[in-house]
């Protein structure tokens, strides 16, 4: 709405819930990112870890993320392909490794390079997120920009609102939550 009415062409509306879409997949997408910490105490349990092996496991996925991104730029990937795909297939991709976590054979070795490769997916969707925007808004992104980090913020604490409204979700659900909330974002995005 400009000026108190709504504009004369549908344009300007279908590009506000566009941006909508975005941001709120990227909320969804991005609860991959901490899902560990919200379910640290089973996680902990589950191998026994000491309090830096359990930094070790977090810290995976911002190495993951670091390398994902660093590929992405390199590979040209998100200039040759579908920003809107890429972001839902590395939903989707981040989601199955999340959820593979909680398989009974993993161990912390193999807990860490899944955590690398949801880093990895991570960035297929918080650069890709913020491309879609301005892809969106065009000139004057700023506004846009801001909810999506504000909903970055908010999608890596979502592990941790899951614990908090479960409080006695054990740390296979939290897992299982994000990786849900990631796939409801992949789908949004790839039907938008």
């Amino acid at each position: 709405m400009r000026n108190g009415r709504f504009p004369k062409d549908r344009s300007y509306l279908f590009a506000r819930l566009g941006i909508a879409i975005v941001v709120v997949a990227q909320c969804f997408g991005t609860s991959l990112w901490f899902s560990p910490a919200g379910a640290a105490a089973g996680l902990i349990a589950r191998w026994q870890l000491e309090a830096a092996d359990f930094s070790w496991l977090l810290a995976a996925t911002q190495l993951g993320f670091i390398a994902g991104t660093i590929a992405i730029g390199l590979g040209g990937f998100a200039d040759r392909w579908s920003t809107s795909r890429l972001f839902a297939l590395s939903c989707a991709s981040g989601a199955l490794l999340n959820a593979c976590v909680m398989a009974p054979q993993v161990g912390f070795i193999s807990a860490w390079c899944l955590r690398f490769a949801v880093g990895v997916c991570l960035a297929g969707i918080y650069p890709l997120g913020m491309k879609l925007v301005v892809q969106w808004v065009g000139s004057k992104p700023a506004l846009a920009l801001a909810w999506l980090v504000a909903m970055l913020t908010l999608g890596t604490a979502m592990p941790h609102v899951i614990a908090a409204v479960g409080v006695s979700f054990s740390w296979e659900l939290i897992l299982l939550g994000a990786s849900v909330l990631a796939l409801m974002g992949g789908v949004m995005v790839a039907v938008a």
